[in-house]
């Protein structure tokens, strides 16, 4: 799971008051508008809560100072103060939700990132490109983080997708959204690292039989079998590296294939290490069941050989080093050692 250092997410932007529910209490406010827009968030924080509690103002003037209050609590990271105070408004506009879904996240509160999510979706009546964009790679991202893979995999895969397929129409419509090109790619990479992460951890959960001392040679085509499933997972979370090769980020996708042909290689290696079951011994069939057992565990190999050559390719195409290359050419050295 990737969990960002600071999520990327739209402008965040205090609200003003309505020109038609001017108060007593507007010189504190835009005070504290300017204290938040000179990153005095403390500050405005006191502001915003004194105009919250300010009698003889409307209630709706009262929301917009106590929303205000807590997007300066996010600013300074008191995400649980701030999100008790966003459940205390009586708006329903979406941003608000987004607010919740985003303090959330830095809780880790997944659960409760779905459900913001959702709201904000609900309330918006439709999203535009990049807001479907972005709730595809939040929602999928908060699944993943719940272990929900099969439910998180569908909203990364799309999201994925729109990245790859339609970054200039993602950008433009960004512009009316709010929406920076770095965030655009910050959400990008965000999708296909967690996409890679669902699609290994989903191979790594394949469970190999296990060859007790009553396994026959049939065990041998039932250990193929999910050896070839588990291979599958790990193509796909190798073909998500690669794509993000193309699109820039090296390391990130490095580190990836290697973890990969090390899970490949372990999987190998404690296979092919295991006791000969009670039964083949019995049977005098030692030699033909270890034969067999390497052949249907060699598939694992030679896909770990491929997924470090895969690091070697970078490291000449894109003329880059780092340790996980490093790594990956260490490995091939002493498999074919």
């Amino acid at each position: 799971m990737a969990l960002l250092a600071a999520q990327p997410e739209k402008a965040v932007t205090p609200r003003a008051f309505s020109p038609k529910v001017q108060s007593a209490a507007s010189k504190d406010f835009y005070s504290g508008i300017d204290y938040f827009l000179s990153n005095k968030f403390e500050k405005a924080y006191t502001n915003f809560v004194k105009v919250s509690k300010t009698s003889g103002i409307s209630s709706e003037e009262k929301d917009i100072a106590t929303y205000n209050a807590a997007l300066s609590l996010e600013r300074v990271k008191k995400y649980s103060k701030a999100l008790d105070l966003y459940r205390t408004t009586q708006s329903n506009d979406k941003d608000k939700y987004y607010r919740i879904s985003a303090c959330c996240h830095e809780l880790k509160k997944w659960d409760c990132v779905l459900a913001g999510l959702k709201n904000w979706k609900d309330k918006s009546g439709s999203l535009s490109l990049v807001e479907e964009f972005e709730f595809r790679v939040r929602t999928g991202s908060a699944y993943v983080s719940l272990y929900s893979y099969k439910d998180g995999v569908p909203y990364l895969e799309t999201a994925a997708k729109a990245f790859i397929e339609k970054q200039e129409l993602l950008l433009k419509d960004a512009q009316n959204k709010e929406y920076t090109k770095e965030k655009i790619t910050a959400l990008g990479f965000w999708a296909l690292d967690d996409l890679a992460t669902a699609y290994k951890t989903m191979g790594q959960n394949i469970k190999l039989p296990d060859n007790d001392d009553e396994a026959d040679l049939s065990f041998l085509s039932t250990l193929k079998n999910q050896v070839n499933l588990k291979a599958y997972y790990y193509l796909k979370a190798q073909d998500v590296y690669l794509q993000m090769v193309e699109l820039g980020d090296v390391k990130t996708a490095s580190k990836g294939l290697f973890m990969i042909g090390q899970l490949y290689q372990d999987a190998y290696n404690t296979f092919l290490g295991t006791k000969i079951p009670q039964q083949i011994k019995d049977k005098k069939l030692e030699q033909e069941y270890s034969k067999e057992l390497k052949t249907s565990l060699q598939p694992l190999l030679e896909k770990a050989k491929a997924a470090y050559n895969k690091n070697m390719d970078l490291a000449l195409k894109y003329k880059v080093s780092n340790e996980w290359i490093q790594k990956s050419s260490s490995a091939l050295i002493k498999i074919k050692g």
